[in-house]
């Protein structure tokens, strides 16, 4: 249960940072060299 209960807060860590469009934040979630980039062009990193 207590993955279960990271994972949750994962998702709702990227929902946030993708809503607020915060770059830094965002990028903290994935490895160093990862590239993001959002279907409508909006976010790019």
């Amino acid at each position: 249960m207590e993955s279960k209960g990271a994972l949750r807060d994962l998702i709702a860590y990227y929902a946030t940072t993708c809503y607020q469009h915060d770059m830094a934040k965002l990028m903290s979630l994935f490895s160093e060299g990862a590239e993001y980039d959002s279907p409508n062009g909006s976010m790019k990193c």
